[in-house]
């Protein structure tokens, strides 16, 4: 049998919920529910949370986690705005990517654009579950992003196929995947590239796509 491996992340309010989570999926998998186009039988092999203190601890579904117990702070994430290489980081596109400018799929993703869609994004969670208003400085945040400029990348175009049992068929999502290396003031936009890993980013991130890793 295959083994498929994800990561859930839960924002705002909705992780109070975690535990009702866990125990969702063992339940589905012990009535018999099925996954894939194919309708495929499953089990649950482990469970593990993240906690504040950076362990990952193994949990059953009769643990019941309150919301001290598993939220982690903004901050904590983010991490500091320092670099090994001062001027210059590498993003590696885990997951394919799907960017768009001029309603199209861009290729290699260029820094600007990245960082303007995370920061979107940011700003919507910020928003939505903790009633901070952010966009409003989005603009002038990303404005030295379009400075940074690529001098490496392996990023290549993909094409991944999708079943969507909602409209029952089957759609081609174009996506770029590969590790592309930026030069220039990119220090300031480390943090939310941190976050960037555990929020992905792009088009379709609720079905995996967008995931990042950063080098710096």
């Amino acid at each position: 049998c295959d083994t498929l491996t994800f990561t859930v992340t839960l924002f705002g309010r909705s992780a109070q919920y975690a535990s009702d989570y866990i125990a969702a999926f063992f339940a589905a998998a012990t009535r018999g529910y099925r996954l894939g186009d194919r309708g495929g039988p499953f089990g649950v092999g482990r469970v593990s949370v993240a906690f504040p203190d950076n362990r990952w601890q193994e949990v059953s579904p009769s643990d019941r986690l309150t919301l001290d117990d598993i939220s982690l702070p903004l901050s904590q994430l983010a991490g500091p705005e320092t670099t090994s290489h001062p001027g210059r980081l590498t993003v590696e596109f885990v997951t394919p990517i799907r960017l768009k400018t001029d309603n199209h799929v861009t290729g290699s993703p260029r820094f600007g654009v990245l960082v303007d869609r995370l920061a979107d994004r940011v700003a919507r969670i910020l928003g939505t579950w903790h009633g901070i208003e952010w966009l409003e400085h989005r603009r002038e945040f990303c404005r030295d992003a379009h400075a940074v400029r690529a001098i490496s990348s392996t990023a290549r175009r993909m094409h991944v196929t999708r079943h969507s049992n909602r409209q029952r068929t089957s759609m081609d999502l174009p996506g770029v995947q590969g590790a592309v290396t930026y030069e220039g003031p990119v220090s300031a936009y480390l943090p939310i590239l941190r976050l960037g890993e555990f929020l992905h980013v792009g088009k379709n991130t609720s079905a995996g796509f967008g995931r990042i890793r950063v080098s710096a």
